[in-house]
């Protein structure tokens, strides 16, 4: 179940929020379920991890997992435009773009 953030309305300085554990079909909460002081939800950013973490991305494009998944990997070969396949088994050995 989601965790929903409260903060109190009662005027005092810093705020107080609370934290309740609440089913989405359930309404909002009206008052505090202990003080009964009112209460009203507050809208924060989620923590979730994306998977477009440069963590995440790194393994991804690592070249063990590329040639494991078929992929080829070309890289520059010195300072022209030709590229040489460093990784992977399948099309060219290198590719010299038109340009």
């Amino acid at each position: 179940m989601p965790i929903f953030r409260y903060r109190v309305l009662n005027g005092k300085k810093p705020e107080h929020f609370i934290e309740v554990e609440q089913s989405l079909k359930e309404p909002a909460l009206d008052l505090h379920p202990i003080t009964k002081e009112k209460i009203e939800r507050v809208v924060k950013s989620s923590s979730l991890i994306l998977k477009h973490a440069d963590r995440i991305e790194r393994q991804k494009l690592n070249p063990k997992n590329l040639e494991k998944n078929g992929f080829s990997l070309y890289e520059r070969a010195g300072e022209g435009n030709n590229f040489q396949r460093t990784v992977g088994h399948t099309g060219p050995k290198s590719i010299s773009p038109s340009g």
